[in-house]
């Protein structure tokens, strides 16, 4: 998905989404881009610095197989994570979005090849 921050305190996408509290996320909070598990609360589960610009687009990636999940913001590969702690393993996907606002003109879902 492409998305353009503005003024929001975090926002990003998830992926195997099982309601609003059930999903992985990859998102930008305050100067820093963050890999999140939502279940029975919330895990960081890789964090990095990351300067952004409220007014620049970015291309954020997430791909899921099995319990691995790598997240790549602007074709950069940040993180490869597996999660071994009660994985989820399916469901769908949505835009992640705290106190504020963000705009995506795309979003797009393909199978792994």
């Amino acid at each position: 998905a492409e998305i353009t921050p503005w003024l929001f305190a975090s926002g990003g996408i998830a992926v195997r989404v099982q309601g609003m509290r059930r999903f992985y996320a990859l998102l930008l909070a305050g100067d820093r881009v963050k890999l999140v598990k939502a279940l029975d609360g919330d895990r960081v589960l890789a964090d990095a610095p990351l300067a952004w610009d409220a007014n620049n687009p970015y291309l954020f990636r997430l791909r899921v197989l099995g319990s691995t999940i790598t997240a790549w913001v602007n074709d950069r590969r940040l993180f490869e994570v597996t999660d071994s702690d009660r994985p989820l393993t399916d469901g769908g996907v949505a835009f992640v979005l705290e106190e504020g606002h963000m705009v995506s003109e795309r979003f797009s879902v393909r199978p792994l090849p």
